[in-house]
């Protein structure tokens, strides 16, 4: 905070992201996001999704959907898929864009449900 240089790891950004907007530090919420922005992969999409809904990143919010979009199919099986919010569930849900084959969609969603209830 006191220096030009900020350096973050995959394991501490989103804590990291979440003191900077608590304590109002742009330059500081600017870096965990661009960060986040360039580790953005199938696999961890869906839940960087759930944590930009939260912090209000509209811009990261946009690069998940677009990977979302493009790789439903592993985005919907990977591990951080199971730890969505259930506001973002639905908004997947209801999603017509998504590249994903109709059939495991469905069963997916399914046994996500299960889980959530």
């Amino acid at each position: 905070m006191y220096c030009d240089e900020i350096t973050l790891e995959a394991d501490t950004v989103l804590s990291t992201l979440y003191v900077a907007k608590k304590y109002i530090v742009p330059h500081l919420c600017r870096a965990c996001v661009l960060f986040l922005e360039t580790s953005l992969t199938a696999r961890n999409a869906c839940l960087l999704l759930s944590q930009s809904r939260l912090f209000e990143e509209p811009e990261l919010m946009a690069r998940c959907w677009e990977v979302i979009d493009a790789q439903a199919q592993l985005a919907l099986n990977s591990e951080g898929f199971t730890e969505i919010d259930m506001d973002t569930l639905k908004q997947i849900l209801q999603r017509e864009s998504l590249n994903c084959k109709e059939v495991q969609y469905r069963i997916r969603m399914l046994s996500v449900l299960v889980i959530f209830t």
